[in-house]
C-alpha cells in the first residue's frame, strides 16, 4: 500500500494526502476524512525515513553504543529508548562492537537519513567526532564520556566522585593495602574513577603502589578472573581490598576467588561501578557505586530536543552524582 494507493483510493492527489498526514490545517474536514478512512482500512504507514529525507528531517534518533552486552549499555537504552517513545520519536540502535569505524558509520547514517540527532555512549573514535560533528547537520549529545574541544553537548556520572566514595568507604573498614583495577586510562570515564580513588586514598594516608595498579582494556568479567588468578598467586603480599571500575570486572574477580575456594570479603574485599542489575543479587552482593540510570536515559534525552528546537544556543554539560551502595563483597579488614 503507497501514498498513490491511499490518494486513488480517497478520490483525491497525492499531495492532498501528504497534506494531511502532516496535518495542515487547510485542508478540508470531509477530505481529511475520507483520507484518514482509506489509511486506517488499509493498515497505511509512511515511511517515515522517506519523507525526512523530503523534508529534511526525521523523528529518529540514532543511539549509539559500543557492547549492547555490557548490562550498563542495556540499561541505558531502556530508558532512553522509554523516553524517547513519550516524547514522539523512534530509536534506531547501532552497536559499533568497540570498532571506531563501524561507530563513525552509524554516525553518517544519521546524518545521512536525515535523523533528528543521535546520542554517542562511551564513544570510540574520538578524533572523527571532533572533525566532523559540528557538520553532520543532526546534533549529537555525548553519554558516559567528555571530549575536550568538542563543540556539542554532554552528559556524564561523576566518575571521580565515585571513585572518592570507593576508596572513602575501604579506608573506613580499615583496609591499608588496597588496590585498583580500571579500564584504559586513556579514557576519561576510567581515568577519573581512578583518579578519584587515588586522590582520597592519599588523603586518608595512604598510597597505591604500583604493583596494585591495574588496567585493562576489556571490561567483561573475563578481565576480572585473570586478575583474580594473578592475586591468588601473590599469597599474603595480595592487597585486601580492591576497586574496580565496572561491576562486570568486580563480579569475575569476585569468581575466581570463590572458585579458589577463598571467601569474599575476608580473604578480599570487593568494589566495583555502575550497580547493574547482577549486582544485587544473592550470591553476587557487590558493594558498587550506583550511576543514576533513569535519570540518564530522562536528561540525554532533554538535552538532544532542546538542542533540535534551539540549535544555537550555548553548549551543556552536566554531571550527574553517584551513591555507594554497600553489600557483602566489602568487610572490616582482617
Amino acid at each position: 500500500m503507497t501514498i498513490n494507493d491511499i490518494a486513488r483510493l480517497a478520490g483525491t492527489s497525492k499531495s492532498t494526502v501528504s497534506r494531511v498526514l502532516n496535518h495542515d490545517p487547510h485542508v478540508s474536514d470531509e477530505t481529511r476524512r475520507r483520507v484518514m478512512d482509506a489509511v486506517r482500512r488499509n493498515h497505511y504507514q509512511p515511511n517515515s525515513i522517506a519523507r525526512g529525507l523530503v523534508q529534511g528531517a526525521t523523528r529518529l534518533v540514532a543511539l549509539i553504543i559500543s557492547d549492547i552486552r555490557n548490562p550498563y549499555y542495556s540499561e541505558v537504552t531502556w530508558y532512553i529508548e522509554k523516553e524517547l517513545e513519550q516524547q514522539g520519536y523512534h530509536m534506531f540502535l547501532g552497536c559499533s562492537g568497540e570498532d571506531p569505524e563501524k561507530e563513525r558509520n552509524f554516525i553518517d547514517l544519521a546524518a545521512q537519513y536525515n535523523f533528528a540527532g543521535a546520542i554517542v555512549i562511551s564513544p570510540t573514535n574520538e578524533a572523527y567526532l571532533l572533525q566532523s560533528a559540528p557538520a553532520l547537520g543532526c546534533p549529537v549529545i555525548l553519554l558516559n564520556r567528555y571530549i575536550d574541544d568538542f563543540a556539542g553537548d554532554m552528559l556524564t556520572t561523576d566518575n571521580f566522585h565515585g571513585g572518592s566514595l570507593a576508596a572513602h568507604h575501604l579506608l573506613a573498614l580499615g583496609h591499608r593495602r588496597v588496590a585498583v583495577f580500571s579500564g584504559d586510562k586513556n579514557t576519561t570515564t576510567h581515568r577519573d574513577r581512578r583518579a578519584g580513588f587515588v586522590h582520597a586514598l592519599s588523603l586518608g594516608g595512604v598510597a597505591l603502589p604500583e604493583a596494585f595498579s591495574f588496567t585493562t582494556r576489556s571490561l567483561d568479567m573475563d578481565s576480572g578472573h585473570t586478575l583474580g588468578s594473578h592475586l591468588l598467586s601473590l599469597g599474603s603480599a595480595a592487597p585486601t581490598a580492591i576497586f574496580c571500575t565496572t561491576d562486570l570486572m568486580a563480579i569475575g574477580l569476585l569468581q575466581a576467588y570463590r572458585n579458589a575456594g577463598k571467601s569474599i570479603p575476608e580473604n578480599l574485599s570487593i568494589i566495583g561501578f555502575d550497580d547493574i542489575p547482577y549486582a544485587g543479587l544473592a550470591g553476587i552482593g557487590l558493594t558498587t557505586i550506583a550511576q543514576p540510570y533513569e535519570q540518564i536515559g530522562k536528561l540525554a534525552v532533554q538535552m538532544l530536543l532542546e538542542r533540535i528546537n534551539s540549535p544555537a544556543r550555548p553548549q551543556r554539560r552536566e554531571i550527574l552524582d553517584c551513591q555507594l551502595i554497600s553489600r557483602a563483597s566489602t568487610g572490616p579488614c582482617g
